[in-house]
């Protein structure tokens, strides 16, 4: 299936491109124990991470940095051996004070699998997604009061 949502959320591209680099380079050190400097965010950069809750076992997903324009669009994919998932948020629009994100999510069982949850996947990813820019949002905004 693919979903997209927009929001509109009270920081500058730069903002948010730079919060998303920061999150990606903390993951990849997480993972990897290697230091990457932003740009090294390119597309083609992979690494594998362990991701939990995903049925009872730990799982191997493949990272793979698809596009990163700073200040405009980053687009993923994660790939396991049950699904395909691209991720990419956008940048649609800046204001003086606020900017409209959209967060786009293609996401596809593998052949073998006997699971069929896009309705309940949509539902929980379009909560996910709005905690997650929510979440982007506060930081950059607590950042920007200590600054």
């Amino acid at each position: 299936y693919k979903m997209k949502v927009e929001k509109e959320l009270h920081v500058t591209g730069k903002e948010f491109f730079d919060e998303i680099a920061i999150a990606v380079m903390a993951d990849y050190k997480r993972n990897t124990n290697k230091t990457i400097h932003v740009s090294q965010i390119k597309p083609g950069l992979k690494y594998k991470k362990k991701m939990k809750g995903r049925g009872l076992r730990q799982n191997d997903v493949a990272i793979k940095v698809i596009n990163f324009i700073p200040n405009q669009l980053y687009s993923v994919r994660f790939t396991s051996d049950v699904d395909t998932t691209l991720v990419t948020y956008t940048l649609l629009q800046e204001k003086d004070d606020a900017i409209v994100i959209e967060y786009s999510e293609r996401y596809e069982m593998n052949q073998n699998s006997l699971l069929n949850p896009e309705e309940f996947q949509k539902k929980r990813t379009i909560k996910k997604f709005e905690r997650l820019l929510s979440t982007i949002e506060k930081e950059i905004l607590r950042k920007r009061k200590n600054a």
